[in-house]
């Protein structure tokens, strides 16, 4: 993924997680349909952030970060002390 925002000091810059289309059992969703989850991706981090790499999945503060939207993407830039934790998967 090409991030064209470059975090600065002690900042992450997440995605919003992506989402399936249709249920288990076929039905088709519209965007307005589909629910946010509370998990994020990282897309770019800090220099100084050794904590987080690219592509962690991550939970943060409800309501924390910065949201901009550059080409048709949302972004959040959030403190990565705002970040509470990573999301381990079993594999």
């Amino acid at each position: 993924m090409n991030v064209p925002i470059k975090p600065l000091s002690g900042h992450v810059v997440l995605t919003q997680k992506e989402q399936n289309s249709t249920t288990k059992s076929g039905i088709l969703l519209t965007d307005a349909a589909k629910e946010k989850t509370e998990a994020r991706v990282v897309a770019a981090v800090a220099d100084d952030v050794e904590t987080l790499k690219i592509g962690d999945e991550v939970i943060c503060k409800s309501y924390a970060g910065t949201n901009v939207d550059i080409e048709k993407t949302e972004y959040t830039i959030i403190k990565a002390e705002d970040i509470l934790g990573v999301l381990v998967r079993s594999k």
